[in-house]
């Protein structure tokens, strides 16, 4: 492979860097849909990302084609919010950011599709671009368009939509659960046939996205391409959808970036320690054939990633990489020691229970709800209590989960990233196919590359031990 030397820019000519971190979005030879209508771009508005493909089919890298949708936007001051469902926001709910807390919230609002809504649609399925095949994109399997469900669930009197705001200081609402690349006309009768949308101004009607995506089991773990030394990727155009998933990529390929080029170690977050790290982990060693969402279920160690523990778990992390200040690192190593402290409170304190006297711990474990007769004061120990209480709640479910931990570890301490695989023995051709190709750092991750077998990983368990045998008997001689 070559090494980045720097960017042709349409507008800016050529930019000199030893290091790019590429973020397409929906925007690689991206085309819009919105019935008869087929556009250039990458959202309403904006110019489709054209001649970059050229560089990827140069060095030899795969793209795929993939599509997504997005919904009508609404005028707020257009709807009979009285004719919908008040969806309220939860109160005292800790923020990710435990040093920032807002607890004002704007509401959202729940209507429903009808079958006056669902005649509509199936009426006019002859003008869907989807439905005339004239998009050839994957979709996002969780959340298709209207007409897919109305299609796929013809059971269904009435399918759900969420009215969303846009923003604290945005007029608009976002339909969530009405993507539709049918045309306008269409989508206006349809959107006017929905209980409180009869006098609906639309700002912008719905439309289908179709764009290339890079293939990602042909990047690294710091999600630089194996293929060109320098050159990262971040977002849609790995396959994922946007949103958390893109913001974590581009958080990760930014640091590493920065690391490429000030010659530090690469930033890998392991599938134990965060979601950030199953994401990307799923990625290069599984690849993608449709658009990536992160759940919860695909974490095996899910019950030790709780939204909870993100700070005591990951800050320092983030101290390394110069990510945050020392005084952020400061108050998180105080509130770790609190929070053994408040543990401690809790073990000693007596709790009367109807005809039980029992500790505070014992307390929480057999109560779904034990925040009534915990210490809380303020808003401080109400933080210390609801990460106590999810400590101890699953802490014996954690300990199981930990000594499969501690196996994957040990697991994870061999190396194979320098393994030449034509010398290992026992391998089919294609397994020597599929590691050549993914170029897996560890035992543990080649375990996950589909059609990887039990006996090849003994395989490369039995070359890399003869190996390392090898090594000590040629220093003793």
């Amino acid at each position: 492979g070559g090494r980045v030397r720097g960017v042709v820019a349409s507008d800016e000519g050529e930019l000199n860097c030893s290091a790019v971190v590429i973020t397409t979005g929906t925007f690689l030879n991206g085309l819009l849909y919105r019935g008869e209508e087929v556009w250039e771009g990458g959202r309403i508005g904006d110019g489709a990302s054209k001649g970059l493909e050229r560089f990827f089919e140069r060095v030899g890298i795969e793209l795929g084609r993939l599509k997504t949708g997005t919904p009508s936007r609404l005028y707020w001051r257009s709807l009979d919010l009285d004719r919908l469902i008040r969806q309220d926001g939860e109160r005292g709910i800790l923020n990710f950011n435990y040093e920032f807390v807002r607890d004002e919230q704007l509401l959202c609002y729940i209507a429903k599709t009808n079958r006056q809504v669902h005649e509509v649609i199936i009426k006019n399925l002859d003008r869907s671009p989807l439905y005339q095949g004239h998009i050839k994109g994957i979709g996002p399997r969780y959340c298709p368009s209207i007409e897919d469900k109305v299609v796929r669930f013809s059971d269904k009197e009435s399918h759900i939509l969420f009215v969303e705001p846009e923003g604290w200081e945005n007029e608009l609402c976002y339909i969530n659960g009405l993507s539709s690349s049918l045309p306008a006309d269409v989508q206006d009768e349809m959107i006017h046939s929905i209980e409180g949308f009869e006098d609906a101004e639309v700002a912008w009607y719905g439309y289908a996205v179709e764009y290339d995506y890079v293939n990602p089991i042909q990047l690294k773990p710091t999600l630089e391409l194996m293929a060109v030394d320098g050159v990262f990727l971040a977002g849609q155009i790995n396959g994922t959808s946007g949103y958390e998933e893109a913001a974590a990529q581009g958080l990760v390929a930014g640091v590493n970036a920065g690391n490429y080029v000030l010659g530090r170690k690469p930033f890998v977050l392991a599938r134990n320690e965060s979601y950030i790290g199953v994401l990307i982990d799923d990625l290069v060693t599984r690849g993608v054939d449709e658009p990536y969402r992160l759940f919860t279920s695909r974490a095996e160690y899910r019950l030790d990633l709780s939204q909870y523990s993100a700070r005591l778990r990951l800050t320092e992390r983030a101290f390394e990489q110069g990510l945050i200040n020392r005084n952020r690192l400061e108050w998180v190593e105080q509130l770790g020691r609190n929070l053994e402290k408040y543990r401690r409170e809790l073990e000693s304190r007596r709790m009367r229970v109807g005809e039980e006297d029992m500790t505070g711990i014992e307390y929480i474990r057999r109560n779904s709800n034990p925040y009534n007769m915990l210490p809380i004061d303020d808003a401080y120990r109400q933080l210390l209590s609801i990460i106590t209480v999810e400590d101890i709640r699953y802490e014996n479910y954690r300990k199981r989960m930990r000594r499969e931990i501690d196996e994957a570890r040990r697991l994870m301490m061999i190396r194979i990233d320098d393994i030449d695989y034509d010398e290992v023995d026992g391998l089919s051709t294609e397994s020597r196919q599929r590691l050549k190709r993914v170029r897996p750092a560890n035992l543990d991750q080649a375990s996950r590359i589909p059609g990887i077998r039990p006996s090849d990983i003994i395989s490369l368990m039995i070359y890399r031990r003869k190996k390392r045998d090898d090594v000590k008997e040629s220093r003793a001689g």
